[in-house]
């Protein structure tokens, strides 16, 4: 009897570790309801390369790229373009500014024959643009040609609507930054200025105007009626001078003696003349008053001992160089040519 409550008991505790032992593997096998994250499942690593290998597996050895057998169309060649920029009678141009349109860095300007050459410009059909101060823009198409060579275009431009033309000193040279405008104009402070070819441009309500240039260093032009086109030319002048000698009243030269501007008219409404006051001292009593506008003056000179005597109406022209005036105090001032 005894031997039969053994084998039970020893059954009883079998049964027991085989329940603990399944109890503790159900909890293994649920870690979440516990609170704890799945065990992370990490692929081995790869080596480098083995997913391009992979996925190129499947390609077929023999291939071609499909741009392999195509060939890279040539560039374009290059060549000179070069011509000569008139005007409407077929004058030469210079300073018309001459470019490649689309390609703004190909461009130049036209020498004082009209001439102008491009370098490198392409073979490919272009437009080239001609433009000038108080001319209209003209655009010329140029056809394809072949490479390395030269090809002459010239380029003819028309007057434009406004007003232009040119300013020219006394010897017809070209004068640049000088203002233009009419007369009326001027008051209100309204010109133009000159290009570096001396050409100007002002609207087509100009026409009919008086103008005038101005410039430091010459005198005005004289004044012109502006017609429409590019046909407008201003001539500056040169400043006028008045010479002579000064007589005291007992007939002699004085060694001192100072001459100033008392009066001036300009000839055509111009402005008024600068101040001007000088001292001189020659023992022949002569002076030389330069850089005069045209117009009439009346001088003041003051004699030593505060004596003074005024002149009277001397009447220059543009760039006149006036010589043997005599200032006296014994008799009117000699004005030869009045």
């Amino acid at each position: 009897m005894f031997e039969g409550r053994w084998i039970v008991a020893w059954m009883a505790g079998l049964v027991l570790v085989v329940v603990s032992v399944a109890m503790i593997a159900g909890l293994r096998d649920e870690p979440a309801s516990r609170g704890q994250s799945p065990p992370s499942r990490i692929s081995p690593p790869r080596e480098h390369g083995e997913e391009f290998e992979e996925a190129t597996s499947e390609l077929e050895p023999d291939l071609e790229e499909p741009w392999a057998d195509e060939e890279e169309e040539p560039a374009e060649g290059i060549r000179e373009l070069s011509g000569i920029a008139t005007d409407s009678s077929n004058g030469a141009l210079e300073g018309v500014e001459i470019e490649v349109a689309d390609f703004g860095r190909l461009r130049t300007i036209s020498d004082e024959d009209g001439g102008f050459r491009l370098h490198s410009v392409p073979t490919q059909p272009v437009i080239l643009v001609a433009r000038a101060t108080g001319y209209a823009e003209t655009r010329v198409s140029v056809r394809r040609s072949e490479p390395d060579g030269e090809q002459r275009v010239d380029v003819s431009l028309a007057d434009g609507d406004g007003v232009a033309g040119e300013v020219v000193d006394p010897d017809g040279a070209s004068v640049a930054r000088a203002q233009v405008g009419c007369v009326a104009d001027f008051k209100r402070q309204r010109s133009v200025s000159t290009d570096r070819y001396g050409r100007f441009e002002l609207p087509e309500g100009s026409a009919g105007c008086e103008a005038v240039a101005k410039i430091q260093g010459f005198d005005d032009s004289p004044q012109v009626v502006l017609e429409l086109g590019t046909g407008n030319l201003l001539v500056l002048a040169r400043f006028a001078s008045i010479a002579g000698v000064v007589i005291d009243s007992d007939g002699h030269p004085p060694r001192s003696f100072v001459i100033s501007i008392d009066s001036f008219h300009p000839v055509e409404g111009g402005e008024a003349e600068r101040r001007y006051r000088h001292t001189f001292s020659n023992p022949r009593g002569s002076f030389t008053v330069p850089g005069l506008r045209a117009g009439s003056y009346v001088f003041t000179v003051g004699l030593p001992g505060g004596r003074q005597m005024r002149s009277t109406s001397i009447t220059v022209r543009r760039g006149e160089q006036r010589k043997g005036v005599r200032l006296s105090a014994q008799e009117p001032p000699e004005t030869p040519g009045d």
